[in-house]
């Protein structure tokens, strides 16, 4: 490309013309802390390089390096980028965090049984009370587990498992194969009905939060972010 060509784009569309530049747009997409370790190799690499070679000039060092995009789409792969961080589950559960993601299914449950709570039927009483106690129990259970030192893998399948979120598919799952819904028979009918594209969606969006949250995972155990 020729200079009055260059001179014509916008400055984020020009090849970085400095180390600091290059390094700069390779780096764009990850987090701050796996951004400074990326930075700190190249700059010891440049050192060592002109070490051995003190006549080696920045723009030849620069075409040494190639190209910065080139660059930032490897570490992307390989490095833990932001819109990685953002689906990584928290490091340590608080308590808040537990009762606020199950809130909304404890209000589903006594908006459910609550006619006939308030109608005092024994029943719906004592189904009531299991379920919650069943809630609470599982919170309890989850923040025991999530409030340890876990590996990120493993954190990420653990918190998947007992959000009530995955807690209610799941438990449609079970029951949809105890009744005999799941047979090949009948699954081609489920996409007759409404209710059966929204639980495929539901299951298809959960599927590829937790694929999401496994490779950042990943790669936040191979390269710590």
């Amino acid at each position: 490309m020729t200079g009055e060509l260059r001179s014509l784009l916008s400055p984020r569309l020009q090849p970085p013309g400095t180390v600091a530049d290059w390094l700069e747009v390779a780096t764009a997409d990850l987090t701050p802390t796996a951004a400074a370790r990326v930075r700190a190799d190249y700059q010891a690499h440049l050192e060592d390089t002109l070490a051995a070679e003190p006549d080696l000039t920045e723009a030849g060092l620069l075409r040494r390096w190639g190209s910065a995009q080139a660059a930032r789409t490897g570490l992307n792969r390989t490095h833990l980028t932001t819109w990685d961080a953002r689906h990584l589950p928290p490091g340590r559960l608080s308590v808040r965090r537990v009762l606020l993601d199950s809130a909304p299914m404890q209000l589903g449950m006594l908006g459910a049984a609550g006619p006939g709570a308030l109608r005092g039927d024994p029943r719906t009483l004592t189904l009531l009370g299991a379920a919650l106690l069943l809630v609470q129990l599982i919170n309890l259970a989850r923040w025991q587990l999530l409030t340890r030192p876990l590996r990120p893998e493993n954190r990420v399948i653990w918190h998947w498992l007992t959000k009530p979120s995955s807690l209610i598919l799941l438990g449609g799952l079970l029951w949809a194969t105890w009744t005999g819904v799941t047979q090949p028979a009948q699954v081609g009918g489920w996409f007759g009905r409404l209710e059966g594209w929204l639980a495929a969606g539901v299951l298809t969006v959960q599927l590829v939060r937790f694929q999401l949250s496994l490779t950042a995972a990943r790669k936040q155990r191979s390269v710590p972010a």
